[in-house]
C-alpha cells in the first residue's frame, strides 16, 4: 500500500509540474508542424496557447487560423483564412506528453467559421474522440446559410484521410433544417477541385426553406404562387457560381418530397456535378395519385448559365396538383403531361424571356369549375356578366392539346375538348414574359350527352375570346366574327342553321326518350 501511495503521489507531482517542465512553445511548434503536415495548409495560432491540467490533461489554442500556403517569395498571410477557430482544445495521454509527444484522446473545436470554397459554415462546435477500428467519432453542430445543422458521423481510417486526402464519413446522422437524413459521405480534397459523394436516405425531404421565397402578390388565375409579381419577373441575379467550385455525386432516397406546397411520394433523387455541369434525375416518383419522371441539366461553364428540363407526369390528379403548384383550383381530372424546355440567363426574367420548349397535355374525365362554356354560347347576353360563378361548371370526357414555347411565348393551335352536348376547339398564345394571354375558343353543339361520342354537329358556334392578364383574364363572345362570317358566306350559314334545327331536334329526342314501363306487380 505504501508503494502504491508513493506512485500516486509521483504521478500527481508530475501532473502538477508538467506545465513548468514542458515548454509550451515546444508543444505549440510540434502541434503546428503536425497540423501543417496533415492538412497541407498554413496554421497560425494568434491567441493564447498553453497546457491544461483540469478537468483533463491537454493543450488549448485560441484564435487558430488555417490558410492556403503562399507562393514562394510572398511576405505575409493577409488573405482571407480558409477557417478560423476561436478555441481548439486537444486532450492527450499524460505519459507521452511528458516526453513531448501528443497522443490524442479527444479534441474540441469551438466557434469555428469555415470559408473553404465559400462553404459559409459558421459557429461550428465539434467534439472528436477515438472510436472502434481506429476511426474517429464526430459529434457537433453548426450554422450553414442561416440554417441550423446537427451532424454525427464516424471518420474511417483517419490516417489515410490525412495522407491521401480521401475521407470517408460513415454512419452519418444529419439534421439540416426540417430534414433528418442518414447515410455515408465521401470527400476527396486531393485535387484542385474538391469531390464530394453523398448517399443519404430520409423519411421527408422538404426543400422549401432552401428555395427563394414565393411572391404572394402573384397568387391569381394562372400564375399562382410563382416567382413573378405585379412588376414582372425578377431581374435580380441568381447566383449559381457555387456549381463551379466542386464536383459531386448525390443519391438521396426519400419517402416524401415537398417543394413549396407541391408534395411528392416516394422519390429517388440522383445528381452529378462534373466540370461545372449539373445533371439531376428523378427517375420514378409518386405524384398526386400518378407517376412522374423529371430530368434537368444546369450548365455554368459560360458567363450565362444554360438550363434544360424534361418532365413526364402520368395519371396525376390535376386539380390537386394545380392547387398546390400554382394556387389554381378550377380544374379537375386525371392528366398526362409531357414537356421539354430549355433556357439561359442570369435572372428569372432572363430564364422566362429565353424559354424554348414543346409539350402535350391530355386530361380525362374532368371539369372546369366556375365556367359553363355551353351557357356562354347559348346565352351571350348573360353568360359573360360579372355574376357569381361558383355554381358554374363545364364537365368533359377529354381535353387535349400540344404546345410550343418560343422566347417565353406559349403557342397552342390544337386544343380539343369532348364534352356532353358540345365540342370545343381552341388556339392562342400565353405570353409568359408579359404575363398575358390571347386565346380563342370555338364551341359546336352536338346531339349527344356522351362526351366521347361524335354525335351530330349543328348550329352556329359563337367563339369565346379569353384575353388580358394571367392574374385576371376576361371572357367575351366574339359575335362580331360570327356576323362577319355570315356576311361573307350567307349560304353556308343557312345550311348551318338547318343543321342547328336538326341538332336541337336530336337533343329533344334524347330527353323525350320514354322511360321503361314499370314492372307489373305480382
Amino acid at each position: 500500500m505504501k508503494k502504491l501511495l508513493i506512485v500516486i503521489a509521483f504521478i500527481a507531482l508530475a501532473v502538477l509540474a508538467a506545465p513548468y517542465l514542458i515548454p509550451a512553445d515546444a508543444l505549440k511548434s510540434q502541434l503546428i508542424a503536425k497540423l501543417e503536415a496533415a492538412t497541407g495548409k498554413k496554421i497560425v495560432i494568434a491567441g493564447h496557447f498553453g497546457i491544461t491540467l483540469f478537468p483533463s490533461v491537454g493543450v488549448q489554442a485560441e484564435k487558430v487560423s488555417i490558410l492556403e500556403p503562399l507562393p514562394a517569395g510572398a511576405a505575409d498571410y493577409k488573405q482571407i483564412p480558409l477557417a478560423d477557430i476561436q478555441s481548439l482544445k486537444i486532450d492527450v495521454a499524460l505519459m507521452p506528453l511528458l516526453h513531448k509527444e501528443i497522443q490524442l484522446q479527444s479534441a474540441k473545436v469551438a466557434d469555428a467559421n469555415v470559408e473553404y470554397n465559400q462553404l459559409g459554415i459558421t459557429h461550428a462546435n465539434f467534439t472528436i474522440v477515438p472510436a472502434a477500428n481506429s476511426s474517429l467519432a464526430m459529434d457537433g453542430d453548426m450554422t450553414w446559410k442561416d440554417k441550423a445543422v446537427r451532424l454525427k458521423s464516424q471518420l474511417e481510417a483517419p490516417q489515410d484521410c490525412l495522407q491521401t486526402k480521401h475521407c470517408h464519413f460513415s454512419n452519418v446522422a444529419l439534421k439540416l433544417g426540417n430534414i433528418d437524413a442518414k447515410g455515408d459521405i465521401k470527400l476527396n480534397v486531393a485535387g484542385t477541385v474538391p469531390v464530394i459523394e453523398i448517399m443519404l436516405s430520409t423519411p421527408a425531404l422538404d426543400l422549401t426553406e432552401f428555395l427563394p421565397p414565393q411572391k404572394q402578390a402573384a397568387r391569381g388565375w394562372l400564375i399562382g404562387n410563382a416567382l413573378a409579381d405585379s412588376s414582372g419577373w425578377s431581374k435580380e441575379p441568381i447566383d449559381l457560381s457555387f456549381l463551379r467550385r466542386f464536383n459531386a455525386k448525390v443519391n438521396i432516397d426519400a419517402d416524401s418530397v415537398r417543394v413549396y406546397d407541391v408534395k411528392l411520394g416516394k422519390t429517388t433523387l440522383k445528381a452529378e456535378l462534373i466540370d461545372k455541369i449539373l445533371t439531376v434525375n428523378m427517375p420514378d416518383f409518386e405524384c398526386y395519385g400518378g407517376k412522374g419522371l423529371i430530368s434537368a441539366v444546369v450548365d455554368v461553364r459560360g458567363a450565362e448559365p444554360r438550363l434544360e428540363r424534361g418532365a413526364t407526369l402520368k395519371g396525376i390528379d390535376l386539380g390537386a396538383f394545380l392547387k398546390d403548384a400554382v394556387g389554381y383550383d378550377r380544374f379537375s381530372g386525371k392528366a398526362d403531361i409531357n414537356s421539354a424546355a430549355g433556357t439561359r440567363g442570369n435572372s428569372m426574367h432572363d430564364f422566362i424571356s429565353a424559354l424554348q420548349g414543346t409539350g402535350s397535355v391530355k386530361v380525362r374525365d374532368g371539369a372546369i369549375k366556375g365556367y359553363n362554356i355551353a351557357d356562354m354560347v347559348r346565352n351571350v347576353q348573360s353568360a359573360f356578366k360579372d355574376v357569381d360563378t361558383s355554381a358554374r361548371q363545364t364537365d368533359f370526357s377529354e381535353l387535349s392539346g400540344t404546345f410550343t414555347i418560343n422566347n417565353g411565348i406559349v403557342a397552342n393551335n390544337d386544343l380539343s375538348m369532348l364534352a356532353p352536348l358540345f365540342r370545343l376547339t381552341g388556339a392562342g398564345t400565353v405570353n409568359l414574359p408579359e404575363q398575358t394571354l390571347q386565346y380563342r375558343l370555338t364551341p359546336q353543339f352536338i346531339d349527344t350527352l356522351k362526351g366521347q361520342d361524335s354525335g351530330k354537329q349543328g348550329g352556329i358556334g359563337v367563339p369565346v375570346i379569353v384575353e388580358g392578364s394571367l392574374d385576371h383574364p376576361t371572357f367575351r363572345p366574339d359575335v362580331r366574327a360570327v356576323v362577319e362570317d355570315v356576311m361573307k358566306n350567307p349560304d353556308a350559314y343557312k345550311e348551318k342553321a338547318k343543321e342547328a334545327k336538326e341538332a336541337i331536334k336530336g337533343l329533344k329526342d334524347i330527353f323525350k326518350k320514354k322511360k321503361p314501363a314499370p314492372t307489373p306487380a305480382p
